[in-house]
């Protein structure tokens, strides 16, 4: 604890001239974190380690933030939501919203991270652009149409985390001449990190990203049901098999094996009664490998065979279609 007054007193001292202050005042801390001087000499990523805040109030910035409870606990008020932020717990913010930090105790620290825009672009091309964790995760930062937003991280049991921010914290104590590119490649390894538990994140609300899965998921099956596998989606969206099973589940009513089967199904009904491709052939063309089973489960669904199907519905070309 005292390792992290020393390194506080320390800035306090460095940004004020000398001045030793037990606190912060509000204008102070709008002065420390005004865009121009935390992002001086190209900088798109700024660091800061705070205690004892007054209320502190703020409609927006031109970054995004990341609040990082080093010690204690702190209430913060997101768009007039109450989040509490207990030790080496991790709480991003979207850009646009309304923040406050309520007063902290003498032993309460927070890291401040504020990351320009154009590093989480930087970020989400090292990521991969088509990326959609990371896509969602830069949108919710970023994007207006979030304002309000956050994720909220417990990370306490994370060694991999906690090894993460002691290597920071010794950066801010050393005070090196320039420990900016060490922190940067810190906060993207931090970024990585929760781009892999991003569904055990809790925000706002909690159904914009159920909901993105889940249309994916659709997205997915609509272009890959010839040959797509739960393995692959689970590799395209960085989910364990566990978790992605339970989302599409809760948010579609199926699980992935059902949905896959329906896709098939359905194609296999329209080439049936819009085409002259023998069975066998519609077998293959639809991802079945085995024509027993094909037929097993094109009888368990529509109550016949696909060659008596084919000609009860194929004349004028009506298709009956049943979900």
């Amino acid at each position: 604890m005292e390792e992290l007054r020393e390194i506080l007193e320390a800035k306090k001292r460095t940004l004020k001239g000398g001045a030793e202050k037990a606190a912060l005042k509000k204008e102070e801390y709008r002065d420390l974190f005004e865009t121009k001087s935390m992002f001086a000499n190209g900088r798109q990523v700024s660091y800061g380690l705070y205690r004892d805040f007054s209320e502190i109030s703020g409609n927006g910035h031109e970054y995004a933030e990341c609040l990082i409870m080093i010690s204690g606990r702190a209430v913060n008020l997101i768009e007039g939501k109450k989040v509490a932020l207990e030790k080496w717990e991790i709480l991003f913010i979207n850009r646009f919203s309304s923040h406050e930090i309520l007063p902290a105790g003498e032993d309460d620290f927070i890291l401040r991270i504020a990351i320009l825009p154009e590093y989480l672009e930087r970020f989400q091309s090292l990521a991969g652009m088509d990326d959609i964790p990371t896509k969602f995760m830069i949108s919710l930062l970023l994007d207006e149409e979030y304002k309000g937003e956050y994720l909220h991280f417990k990370a306490a049991d994370s060694m991999q985390v906690r090894v993460l921010l002691d290597n920071m914290l010794d950066s801010l104590e050393k005070d090196a001449q320039d420990p900016s590119r060490f922190n940067h490649t810190v906060t993207a390894l931090i970024m990585f990190y929760f781009l892999d538990n991003l569904p055990h994140a809790m925000m706002r609300q909690p159904s914009r990203y159920d909901n993105l899965i889940a249309m994916t998921t659709l997205w997915y099956i609509e272009d890959n049901y010839k040959t797509g596998t739960l393995t692959e989606l689970c590799m395209i969206l960085h989910l364990p098999m566990h978790a992605l099973s339970r989302l599409i589940k809760k948010t579609l009513g199926y699980n992935f094996k059902e949905l896959l089967q329906q896709k098939r199904l359905v194609k296999a009904v329209m080439l049936l009664c819009d085409t002259d491709l023998p069975i066998n052939d519609i077998v293959q063309e639809v991802g079945y490998e085995n024509n027993s089973y094909f037929h097993k489960v094109f009888r368990d669904k529509y109550g016949t065979t696909p060659r008596v199907y084919r000609g009860r519905y194929s004349k004028n070309r009506l298709i009956r279609l049943q979900a």
